[in-house]
């Protein structure tokens, strides 16, 4: 642990506890196939470069040859929970064998030829523990789960579940990493028992890229797989469409109009009416609600009327639209 951070296992760690799990496969009897599988992927392990832990949190360790779904999971469960979870069969054998193990020794105290290294290695590597054994000690939380970044307005709410375990400690907090690359995260703020956050320090215009964190008594536990938005952009809405104008009956003129092909990001509350007698002229007659037709009955028979309408929203006034033109019956 490093400044309260678990650090993650290095890839020699991780290879080989493959390593001996194809060891224990293969004393259990299993095909050849799946062996030779695990220490084939035990030895890309080994020659990978990056973070062969991190990759696996991120979901991208299947992306190397011979790292399948499954294989990753299991370096996840490496992880999050410091063993590999065995098949009742695969535990059967190894909980025989490290019995045998602890019961049996040479006259020299060397262990018999049937307990193999795999064996000994698999018992301890694997929680296999004497039935005396004490209980496991408090550990760091597992991974923050199901992390999501959802841009609104001004704003990116983010949002997490807990992680699959606490580490045998209550979750005191969580930490915010953020960043504006890729990689790039740093401590942004720490939160406390919840599983939600907006981040409203934020320019419209840019992504920004987080993880998340869990905290116990014990510390920090492993940074969650990177997610990002960028917070959405408001403008005003466009102007409304096709707007039109007869004379109605029994008296005035009637419009109608289609709503803007933009509402801007934001919704459309209302539109204001403007009218003249002259084109080109007109000024605000009225303000009406989220319709698309209105009736203007404060007309003098025979007189020609032009107008045009807006829409507006918390963002303000949009563009006016096309003028229309008719004589008022």
């Amino acid at each position: 642990m490093i400044d309260g951070v678990a650090a993650l296992p290095r890839n020699a760690e991780v290879a080989e506890q493959f390593d001996l799990l194809a060891d224990l496969l293969e004393l259990e009897g299993a095909e050849s196939f799946r062996v030779l599988a695990y220490r084939r992927a035990a030895a890309r392990m080994r020659d990978t470069s990056g973070s062969i832990a991190q990759l696996a949190l991120d979901g991208r360790a299947k992306e190397l040859q011979g790292i399948g779904k499954t294989i990753e999971e299991k370096i996840v469960q490496i992880v999050e929970q410091g063993e590999i979870a065995l098949s009742s069969g695969t535990r059967k054998v190894a909980t025989e064998t490290a019995d045998q193990i602890r019961s049996t020794t040479g006259a020299t105290g060397a262990r018999v030829a049937t307990t193999t290294k795999a064996a000994v290695s698999i018992g301890q590597a694997i929680a296999l523990r004497p039935s005396t054994a004490p209980p496991p000690q408090a550990a760091v939380p597992t991974v923050p789960q199901n992390v999501s970044a959802t841009a609104v307005v001004g704003s990116i709410k983010l949002a997490w579940s807990t992680p699959s375990s606490d580490g045998g400690a209550p979750i005191t907090n969580y930490r915010i990493y953020r960043g504006t690359t890729s990689g790039g995260e740093s401590l942004l703020t720490t939160v406390g028992n919840t599983t939600n956050y907006v981040d409203s320090a934020v320019t419209t215009g840019s992504s920004y890229f987080y993880r998340v964190a869990a905290v116990n008594s014990v510390g920090e536990g492993p940074q969650s797989a990177e997610v990002s938005a960028a917070p959405i952009t408001v403008t005003v809405p466009g102007p409304p469409q096709n707007l039109t104008a007869a004379a109605a009956k029994p008296r005035g003129v009637g419009m109608s109009w289609s709503a803007p092909a933009s509402n801007g990001g934001s919704t459309i509350t209302g539109y204001r009416v403007y009218r003249s007698t002259a084109s080109g002229q007109e000024t605000l007659l009225t303000t009406v609600g989220v319709v698309t037709s209105y009736t203007d009955t404060l007309t003098t028979s025979g007189v020609r009327y032009y107008y045009k309408v807006l829409a507006f929203s918390s963002a303000g006034d949009g563009a006016l639209s096309n003028e229309a033109t008719a004589i008022a019956r």
